[in-house]
């Protein structure tokens, strides 16, 4: 159930010590959702050592058990191993004596062009479930030990239901995993999760863990909520590699819904709760963890490395965040006609950050959202979204020049962030920076995208108009809101 490899030697007296982020064993988890209370230690290795077990409790203090037995108390289980003579440890297992239920998960994957990616995870967890891919680029080809589904591109929410509903006609299928194409994870991270399904006595969902793959060790997002127009992820930027992060990761957690880069269902679920909508990308998996009922949990451990979602900016998101907020918001009644104001300040906001294309992109979608339902869930089999990306080019290639104090919040309110004042200065922002004192009165900035950036100038009349226009459709979301509550 539990397996973790060594593969290290060490002389006598030396030791061990596992308590990393995936070293690390829930035994909390076990003992509240399977009614398991005694663990066995093994360890493999070829020569005598001795172990203890680290208990790590919610307050954060250690109880050390010198036992191969544990299980009666705490939330996570490390370990040290501690050689009496020189040796070579192999690996370390924790098991129990129940015997588990069978488990046959399906890993549903939907990909567009991102083939490598496919094919190495492919690779390396073939056998272990039955994997289903549905291929929106149509290019993949057949791959020995997955099931490949050619598909027109209808985006990420279409593909993954496509994935779901062939893996479901497999009558053998117990659970669904839906894994980002880009999200990768270590086989243990398959294991662990059918082994915990195997022992859980509740139907419950798995939340895999968001870590940043490019530091290896940030948490991103675990587990999350929805509440008014604002998505807020738990555990944001909690290092792994410090033990008292493990420990707020593991605790128990409100969570609305879990991010289709490793998110568990099983099919009694997906039955309840039919299928996603199909929004093509951005809050497919917002609305559909929140139209699940079932407690949706996170295992430590069960964790995926994938790149920050600010990685890759385009403002075709925009879009496709600003319309599917609305529908997302209205069919769950998380957004009401009190909230919508502050829908719109998000309109408002990338105007004063001179993202106009962003604001444009936004109120298309705001368009969108009012004509109902019918539209918006047809508009999949249209493809992405068509919008001309700005120009990239080098930070050295932008000159900035000092910049103006920023006034106060009404003054800057009352001035359109100061675009009805004369310009001042020039600066390098973050593409995400949403303080719009940071924007004001500047004559130009550079959005900084990872390595490049692009330019983009005050435009007072672009400014304006763009106020003007997202004014008037404003009028009309209360229209929009009503159609959408009639599909709920």
């Amino acid at each position: 159930m539990h397996r973790i490899d060594i593969n290290k030697k060490l002389d006598c007296g030396d030791n061990v010590v596992l308590n990393s982020h995936f070293d690390l064993f829930p035994v909390g988890k076990y003992r509240d959702y399977c009614g398991l209370h005694r663990f066995m230690l093994e360890v493999n290795c070829n020569g005598k050592v001795s172990s203890e077990i680290l208990v790590y409790h919610e307050d954060y203090t250690e109880t050390v058990l010198e036992s191969d037995c544990f299980g009666d108390d705490g939330i996570l289980a490390g370990f040290r191993i501690t050689a009496l003579e020189d040796c070579f440890v192999e690996s370390l297992y924790v098991t129990c004596e129940e015997k588990p239920k069978e488990v046959n998960p399906a890993l549903c994957i939907c990909t567009y062009k991102l083939y490598d990616d496919v094919r190495k995870k492919v690779e390396a967890v073939k056998g272990l479930a039955e994997i289903y891919i549905t291929d929106n680029g149509s290019a993949l080809g057949e791959i020995d030990g997955a099931h490949v589904f050619p598909s027109p591109n209808y985006g990420g929410s279409t593909g993954f239901t496509n994935a779901m509903i062939e893996a479901s006609k497999n009558e053998k299928i117990t659970h669904f995993i839906l894994n980002d194409d880009d999200a990768l994870f270590d086989p243990e991270v398959l294991f662990r999760t059918k082994a915990f399904l195997g022992f859980c006595k509740k139907d419950v969902c798995i939340c895999g863990t968001m870590i940043d793959a490019d530091d290896g060790h940030t948490v991103v997002e675990s587990g999350a909520r929805f509440e008014g127009c604002e998505l807020y992820p738990y555990d944001a930027n909690l290092d792994t590699n410090l033990l008292e992060s493990n420990i707020l990761i593991e605790r128990k957690k409100d969570i609305h819904y879990g991010g289709w880069w490793y998110f568990v269902l099983s099919r009694e679920t997906f039955e309840e709760a039919g299928l996603p909508l199909p929004l093509f990308i951005k809050m497919d998996d917002v609305e559909y963890g929140c139209r699940i009922k079932k407690e949706k949990i996170t295992v430590c451990g069960i964790s995926v490395f994938h790149k920050r979602f600010t990685a890759k900016y385009s403002p075709v998101n925009s879009y496709y965040y600003m319309r599917n907020l609305l529908v997302v918001g209205c069919v769950t009644g998380r957004i009401g006609r009190h909230n919508l104001k502050k829908v719109i300040e998000k309109v408002y906001v990338e105007i004063a950050c001179y993202r106009y294309l962003d604001a444009e992109m936004m109120i298309k979608g705001i368009e969108d959202f009012v004509k109902g339902p019918e539209y918006v869930l047809g508009l999949y089999k249209n493809g992405m979204v068509e919008c001309k990306m700005p120009e990239l080019v080098p930070l050295d290639s932008f000159e900035c020049e000092k910049c103006v104090k920023p006034a106060g919040f009404l003054f800057r309110k009352l001035t359109l962030n100061g675009a009805l004042l004369p310009s001042r200065g020039k600066a390098v922002r973050d593409i995400w920076d949403n303080h719009t004192e940071d924007f004001y009165r500047l004559k130009s900035v550079f959005f900084k995208c990872e390595n490049e950036g692009f330019i983009v100038n005050r435009n007072t009349k672009r400014a304006v108009s763009l106020c003007l226009k997202i004014t008037h459709k404003s009028l009309f979301l209360h229209g929009g809101y009503q159609h959408w509550k009639e599909f709920e």
